[in-house]
């Protein structure tokens, strides 16, 4: 169980962690483009 469970840690450091300063980018950068759309666009 423990060696599984360090598996799925270095997994995740690994692969998904590296991801998580793009995603923060993704979420605080471009709000001023979706902002500016009027409210009829949707």
């Amino acid at each position: 169980f423990y060696a599984n469970k360090l598996v799925v840690g270095r997994y995740y450091v690994q692969r998904i962690l590296p991801d998580a300063g793009a995603h923060l980018a993704k979420l605080t950068t471009g709000a001023e483009l979706m902002m500016a759309l009027p409210a009829e666009a949707f």
